[in-house]
């Protein structure tokens, strides 16, 4: 049986709870869904919804959302998928990973909004009396994966004019976990051995896409900062260590917050032991 199919066959047995007030409307917006929204390409907007479906109640587009949507979310048997162009019954994988690319950009615009009032609260010096209680404060433990591209100094500019720094932060080990697993799944669908660093360029335009499409999904968030070295003008750019040191401050300054405990992982010049390692700190 095809997946998309047994979706579809849940839906049309689902019944709500006989002591739900809104059930008969849950009902109705099911039914109707099955209809006239089945998958993606037949989304409807909410306001077409209220306009066509016959409700017991009267709802708003808020109002809506809250007592009817939400909670048919919260079924294991269906789920009311949402894009730009309305919501829609979900039935096969391209259904749920539109959904979820929605989620997910969506989640990372919240989550830009969060690192902007931070860096104003922190440069306003907001919280500079302010005691936190350590039983509320967020103590998530971050990964920060920190990388480069390009040489940390000034000579030969003209076959080297970059310099880049990049960090991928993730929150927990949960999430850590679960990017190491994606890797590994992502080795196998391109058909790479387990120990294959991942480099963008030994990768053809469809296994760039393929990858690019399985990591979307995971709550990642990344920030990088390019130098263009013949547009440096400080002393201290002409030193490799002090243009590296400088490089990462300013990089970090940027993605760290000031609560939780953080693990930094370097590759190349800020490894263990290296000669740029001891500067860094």
């Amino acid at each position: 049986m095809r997946k998309g199919k047994k979706l579809r066959e849940k839906a049309e047995r689902w019944v709500p709870n006989p002591n739900d007030p809104s059930g008969d409307d849950k009902k109705l917006l099911v039914e109707f869904l099955l209809k006239h929204c089945d998958g993606y390409k037949n989304a409807i907007s909410i306001g077409r919804v209220l306009q066509e479906v016959r409700f017991k109640d009267e709802y708003t587009r808020e109002l809506l959302q809250h007592r009817i949507i939400v909670p048919l979310r919260e079924e294991n048997d269906l789920f009311i998928g949402t894009s730009n162009k309305g919501i829609f019954l979900i039935n096969d994988a391209d259904d749920a990973y539109k959904t979820i690319s929605f989620y997910t950009n969506r989640i990372r615009a919240e989550k830009k909004h969060l690192r902007n009032l931070k860096k104003i609260a922190k440069k306003n010096e907001l919280f500079k009396s302010f005691n936190i209680d350590p039983k509320r404060a967020n103590k998530i433990k971050k990964y920060i994966y920190l990388d480069e591209s390009g040489v940390p100094s000034l000579k030969n500019m003209k076959t080297d004019p970059y310099f880049i720094v990049g960090a991928l932060v993730l929150d927990g080990t949960d999430l850590r976990r679960q990017l190491a697993r994606k890797l590994a799944f992502i080795k196998d669908l391109i058909g790479k051995p387990k120990d294959y660093e991942l480099k963008s360029t030994r990768l053809n335009e469809k296994q760039y896409a393929d990858i690019l499409r399985e990591l979307s999904i995971i709550d990642y968030e990344f920030a990088a900062i390019c130098f263009i070295k013949d547009k440096l003008t400080g002393h201290g750019f002409s030193y490799p260590k002090s243009f590296y040191k400088y490089a990462y401050d300013f990089l970090i300054n940027d993605v760290f917050d000031d609560i939780g405990e953080v693990n930094l992982y370097f590759d190349e010049y800020g490894g263990v032991n290296t000669k740029f390692q001891a500067e860094f700190f």
